[in-house]
């Protein structure tokens, strides 16, 4: 039997409830260490949500319904934290050391709530030195290399259908998940000029 496949695709979840709160703070440690810290946390869940692609899945059997699941794409928790620390070395001349971590919560790729896009934790580091108009500073991005998927989204994949387009099944959709990856560790120098 051909499959049948569609050109175009609707869908509506229904309503979600999002109650959370956001904390960011700076501060200054002593004349020369300086900082600010930034987190927030959220509960974000379907209220009255039924999708109809997910009728025939046993899971969710025979309507479809996602109520109480988790939004997609949302972290519970996430949070920031940076130092920076500055040296005068006398005249015009200056040294600084800049540290960031940064966290995300799990996340649900998609509303069953069965695919999880892990927590991850980036640490970044800069070290410079200021004379006049001119900086150079060293500085790693994902220092320690944390190779956790950054997110992921389910898609419909026309092409992955075989060359009679015959399954047996009537329409099919073909659905794959792609992954978005990170940039790994990278390490190198900025040198600026101001004019």
């Amino acid at each position: 039997m051909p499959v049948a496949q569609p050109y175009a695709l609707g869908a509506n979840a229904g309503d979600a409830t999002v109650l959370g709160f956001e904390l960011g703070v700076d501060f200054r440690l002593s004349e020369r260490l300086t900082g600010s810290v930034r987190g927030s946390i959220q509960d974000a869940e379907f209220d009255n949500a039924k999708i109809g692609t997910f009728e025939l899945f046993p899971s969710f059997a025979p309507d479809g319904d996602v109520s109480g699941n988790t939004v997609l794409r949302q972290s519970r928790e996430q949070g920031a934290v940076s130092l920076t620390y500055t040296q005068p070395f006398g005249g015009e001349s200056s040294g600084y050391v800049r540290t960031d971590v940064s966290y995300q919560g799990k996340q649900y790729a998609d509303s069953t709530n069965q695919v999880i896009v892990p927590e991850r934790t980036l640490v970044n580091l800069r070290l410079g030195f200021e004379r006049n108009a001119y900086e150079i500073e060293l500085w790693a991005r994902n220092l320690l290399d944390d190779d956790t998927p950054t997110g992921a989204f389910r898609e419909i994949y026309f092409a992955n259908a075989t060359p009679e387009g015959t399954f047996g099944l009537g329409t099919l959709y073909p659905i794959r998940w792609t992954v978005s990856h990170p940039l790994r560790r990278q390490v190198g120098v900025t040198f600026r000029a101001r004019f």
